[in-house]
């Protein structure tokens, strides 16, 4: 995630503010593991605001993750507003996807969101608490999940086609 995980172009910035030293560059992970249980049910787990990247959450879930567990670290949003921002960040991954997500907050907010985005438990901001649910697979991905980001370029196609049609109406009249 750039700015928390890494500074892009890191030279120019670091010219026009000394801040970006703060920040150490990681190195992302190579696969998108899919961790097996003791049952039949297979996990992938997220890091921090990496659940607010579809393309990330959506790969999880084609490899065959059933559910999927963020461990985030939402301190340094203090008492604001982007904690909850996050969660329901997590709650659009949850529906958008089909998957239940279970999401371990050390200040932020935890809780346990149904495959279709509701939250069936949840804490506050900052709270010291444990939570305990039944995490309820939903037996099949989404539509979206399982075709992924195509609408968009589907959209383009049909209105390239219109468009298309409608100059050569125009010439034919």
């Amino acid at each position: 995630m750039p700015f928390g995980e890494y500074v892009p172009m890191r030279p120019l910035i670091e010219r026009v503010n000394s801040m970006a030293e703060l920040v150490n560059d990681y190195t992302p992970g190579r696969e998108y593991k899919v961790f097996e249980t003791s049952g039949p049910h297979e996990f992938s787990t997220v890091i921090c605001f990496e659940s607010s990247r579809s393309d990330l959450v959506g790969r999880m879930v084609r490899e065959g993750a059933e559910f999927l567990l963020i461990v985030t670290n939402d301190a340094w949003f203090g008492k604001t507003a982007a904690a909850e921002q996050h969660f329901r960040i997590t709650r659009m991954r949850a529906a958008e996807y089909g998957v239940p997500i279970v999401q371990a907050a050390n200040t932020g907010i935890s809780g346990f969101i149904n495959a279709d985005g509701t939250v069936a438990k949840r804490s506050g901001l900052d709270m010291r608490i444990v939570l305990s649910e039944e995490v309820v697979l939903s037996g099949g991905a989404t539509l979206y999940a399982k075709i992924g980001f195509i609408f968009p370029y589907a959209y383009l196609l049909v209105a390239s086609v219109g468009l298309a049609l409608a100059a050569w109406r125009r010439e034919n009249v």
